[in-house]
């Protein structure tokens, strides 16, 4: 009936109101303001937990957005090298199973020595399919 992130969380704020009381009753304090500051203070712990071991966002480099239709289109990735579209495709990529998998890929443009290739991965960002370039290879 409810899940289970529902159920955690009104049970976190259930203890939020009875250590507030708790405190209030302790130090003679108004209730009210010792709920509100027990509130931000779980509420800041739990965002600290939720941070903890993402990488910063500024660390990681731009990434090479995927067009994802129902298949990878061509114009995403050079007709030769190392993972070619075809080879792509019969990996039978969905936006599920996608996500991890690693590849290398030219860009479109090329420079005076041919096309600059690079590894990547795919990754999630929202609800957008990316390719997080790591390095020229």
């Amino acid at each position: 009936m409810f899940d289970q992130n529902f159920l955690l969380g009104a049970l976190v704020l259930a203890l939020t109101v009875l250590a507030a009381f708790a405190l209030a009753a302790v130090t003679g304090l108004d209730p009210t303001l010792t709920v509100v500051g027990t509130a931000a203070a779980v509420w800041g712990i739990a965002a600290l937990i939720e941070r903890r071991g993402r990488p910063d966002p500024a660390d990681e480099p731009s990434p090479i957005l995927v067009a994802w239709e129902d298949k990878l289109s061509d114009t995403d990735f050079a007709a030769d090298g190392p993972d070619t579209l075809a080879d792509l495709k019969a990996r039978d990529l969905t936006p599920e199973t996608a996500i991890g998998q690693m590849l290398i890929f030219a860009t479109e443009h090329e420079t005076s020595n041919g096309d600059i290739w690079f590894e990547g991965q795919f990754i999630r960002d929202g609800d957008r399919i990316v390719i997080r370039a790591t390095e020229p290879v």
